[in-house]
C-alpha cells in the first residue's frame, strides 16, 4: 500500500493496535519537510489518554519521565 501511495505522491498513513499498545506509521514522501520553530529537542511520551473536553487534556503514562509540565501544549 505504501508503494502505491508513493508512485501516485500520496501521503500515507496506517495504525494499529495490538492489545493495550498502538503504533502509527506516517510517510509523507522525500519532499516533506518538518521545520523545529524554536531549536529544542522533540520530546516523546506514551499517550494513555485524550478528554473530550474543551481544553482538551493528554494524559501521559506515569510511570515514565517526559519533561512535560502543567500547560504545556502538544501537537500531534
Amino acid at each position: 500500500m505504501n508503494d502505491f501511495c508513493h508512485s501516485k505522491k500520496i501521503g500515507f498513513i496506517y495504525g494499529g493496535s495490538s492489545g493495550l499498545y498502538g503504533f502509527t506509521f506516517v510517510d509523507f514522501g522525500d519532499k516533506h519537510a518538518v521545520f523545529d520553530r524554536n531549536g529544542e529537542e522533540n520530546k516523546n511520551a506514551i499517550v494513555v489518554g485524550i478528554d473530550q473536553d474543551s481544553e482538551g487534556m493528554v494524559t501521559t503514562h506515569e510511570d515514565k519521565r517526559h519533561g512535560f509540565e502543567d500547560g504545556d501544549y502538544v501537537t500531534f
